[in-house]
């Protein structure tokens, strides 16, 4: 994961732009609107709708941008179109309610790019819904990083229907419309059933029940102490800290000495991260419980935020709990250079964590989920136990491969 300071000076032009200041400003607009209102379809529906308009606005001005060759402007653009991408991921999360499993299940495709002029045909589509059926929430998937199937995600009654916009005969005769047809039908079966088999590897949905507890507060006291100072680093556990810088208010060097520093084997993971990159598996900022400023500020960059998780005082607790975690080697991640071959390594990634009998993997994102989201450590560890019994339980025999989809009972109570 790239590290905020190294990033600061690389973006920080941008983000003091007054360009960009002003688009954020009709963006935290639409932001505040969305938390407003939270749950109303109509609501949700018109938000969407101002968010299409500010990105047909920015597709103008990225076009106009080019012919003058300039690559600070098309940063500023890029960079707006990211954090609009944050505030419909927020709104997605906030009307699947928070629901882990079917938000992973829906990610898990490759990412076509950013959204272009069809989302005009997703946009007539779906008010051709809102007009014949009875205040269904609908979605519009290419506003977002993370509903990657379909066109279109409609949530009625807690059922989820994911559409594709095609029109006219040939498109409905059309071989590969009739597989991504295929694909949306078997997706929407495996959320209703709960398990699938794919070539030679069973798949399940799986929600614990395992309370989880957050250092949010901590957090916002962070937050708002750099307010006042401009930095404030904290301690939050043996596992992690976390550092934050507030530009407006910082008042000359920031420290030269950090926690963590000389040790090995640190992961850390900033919001500056979603300056290039996406994360579908990490709960967006949009949804944290902090006030909207707040909320609004780390997304577009006004405040840096890192976790840093060390990764052997991790292996140290899992002993605790008597399981075992094997780190993946981190050295390669320092040898890469291009973007693809970073992003092959996030993707690829993994940890093992098991109790000699049986074990399971996890991603990057499964565990930076606690430098990430700041969900505590115990929360994360207490999750993998009640998986691996589950996968006693289940006695699935040592030869056939399973993989599970991991969520929780009820998340609402972590973001509201």
């Amino acid at each position: 994961m790239p590290d905020n300071r190294n990033q600061i000076k690389t973006m920080a032009q941008i983000l003091a732009s007054s360009s960009y200041q002003e688009g954020c400003k009709l963006l935290f607009e639409i932001f505040s609107r969305s938390r407003e209102f939270k749950n109303d379809p109509r609501i949700i529906w018109d938000t969407q709708k101002s968010l299409i308009e500010f990105f047909l606005y920015l597709k103008e001005e990225k076009n106009r941008i080019k012919q003058a060759e300039s690559q600070f402007g098309l940063g500023i653009i890029k960079r707006l179109t990211s954090v609009l991408m944050q505030i419909a991921d927020s709104i997605a999360w906030r009307s699947l309610k928070y629901d882990r499993v079917p938000i992973q299940l829906m990610a898990e495709h490759s990412k076509t790019g950013e959204p272009d002029e069809t989302i005009i045909r997703d946009f007539s589509t779906a008010e051709q819904i809102l007009e014949h059926e009875e205040q269904p929430t609908i979605l519009i998937n290419d506003l977002t990083t993370i509903l990657r199937h379909g066109d279109l995600t409609i949530i009625d009654k807690d059922k989820i229907r994911l559409l594709e916009t095609k029109h006219g005969k040939a498109s409905r005769k059309n071989r590969r419309a009739k597989r991504q047809r295929r694909t949306l039908d078997q997706l929407i079966e495996f959320m209703n059933v709960g398990y699938r088999f794919r070539e030679d590897r069973r798949e399940f949905l799986y929600k614990t029940d395992t309370s989880l507890a957050t250092y949010h507060s901590n957090v916002k006291e962070a937050i708002n102490a750099a307010k006042q100072i401009g930095y404030c680093q904290m301690v939050l556990s043996d596992c992690l800290r976390i550092e934050v810088t507030y530009p407006n208010a910082v008042k000359g060097n920031l420290p030269t000495e950090h926690l963590f520093e000389d040790e090995d084997k640190i992961l850390p993971f900033t919001n500056l991260f979603l300056f290039e990159n996406t994360a579908p598996g990490i709960a967006p900022y949009g949804i944290f419980p902090f006030d909207n400023e707040t909320c609004f500020d780390i997304m577009a960059g006004n405040i840096f935020i890192t976790g840093y998780l060390n990764l052997e005082s991790l292996r140290k607790l899992y002993e605790k709990f008597g399981l075992y975690l094997e780190l993946p080697d981190f050295l390669k991640w320092e040898t890469l250079s291009s973007v693809p071959e970073k992003k092959s390594f996030l993707e690829s990634t993994r940890f093992v964590v098991g109790d000699g009998d049986k074990f399971i993997g996890l991603t990057l994102f499964n565990i930076a989920r606690i430098c990430a989201e700041f969900i505590t450590e115990d929360s994360v560890i207490k999750t993998n136990v009640q998986i691996l019994n589950l996968i006693k339980g289940l006695r699935i025999p040592p030869d056939r491969v399973s993989s599970f989809y991991i969520g929780h009972k009820n998340e609402t109570s972590l973001w509201t």
